[in-house]
């Protein structure tokens, strides 16, 4: 599983400080899915810093979510936990947290 950040410094007036603004999981049932659609660097391992810069990356892919919706429900895992739906939803929600905060960094953990 990894977990992505969104997550601005901010000046306490004592010290910088890293302040979440968006966070989310996207577990492992996904790499496959992510992989094919072109999202596995982008998620798991960003090459960017900001996150105006990972959505300019990520949303043209997002089409391809819904291009490839067929050959992605095969790759569902055998459990059958993280639909193509699920995958697409979490994707769109990383991507407009990305356009409403595109100053904010990008922490993969």
């Amino acid at each position: 599983m990894v977990t992505v950040n969104l997550y601005v410094k901010v000046n306490t007036g004592l010290e910088e400080v890293d302040a979440d603004i968006y966070f989310d999981d996207f577990n492992d049932n996904y790499i496959n899915m992510a992989k094919h659609a072109g999202l596995y660097k982008s998620i798991w391992e960003p090459n960017v810093k900001s996150a105006k810069s990972l959505s300019i990356l990520m949303r043209p892919k997002l089409g391809d979510i819904f291009e490839k919706y067929s050959e992605l429900e095969k790759l569902i895992s055998s459990h059958g936990y993280g639909t193509v739906d699920r995958f697409a939803e979490k994707v769109e929600k990383y991507i407009q947290a990305c356009e409403k905060h595109p100053k904010s960094l990008i922490k993969v953990e």
